[in-house]
């Protein structure tokens, strides 16, 4: 067998790293951020991220997204899984998102409970108060 000094157990790609994530939509921008954290593991090629973001509404409108991630996705992903932290309706059973191949944002997705049929829409400005709160950890190819 290959010991652990063998050029195969060679570990040649892993970075950390912070970066400055935002909050974004269809239109419109977030204001008076009071925390804006991002921090960022690459082994390889897969990025695990987590985003914490704590702004004001400001005049957010449409389809919610976070943008500014630290690498390009290099394949479509939906159903990225998240742990996050959002204040939100009773109607919202899963929050999700999907990244695009070709950007580095993740568009943010829920799932309703409303008909007990799982369906899947946008989460828009709507869901969020005055004051949105974000913490979310997920990974994704890049």
């Amino acid at each position: 067998g290959v010991g652990v000094e063998g050029a195969a157990n060679t570990l040649d790609d892993y970075e950390e790293g912070t970066f400055t994530p935002t909050l974004t939509a269809s239109s419109g921008s977030a204001t008076s951020y009071t925390a804006q954290v991002g921090s960022y593991t690459k082994i390889g090629n897969l990025v695990h991220v987590t985003v914490d973001l704590e702004c004001s509404k400001g005049t957010l409108s449409g389809q919610l997204l976070i943008d500014s991630l630290p690498f390009t996705s290099s394949v479509n992903t939906r159903g990225v899984g998240f742990d996050w932290y959002a204040p939100y309706g009773t109607a919202i059973i899963y929050a999700t998102g999907r990244l695009m191949s070709g950007t580095s944002r993740v568009e943010l997705y829920a799932l309703s409970s409303a008909n007990n049929d799982g369906t899947s829409f946008g989460y828009t400005d709507s869901f969020v108060s005055a004051v949105v709160k974000l913490r979310i950890n997920f990974s994704y190819i890049n």
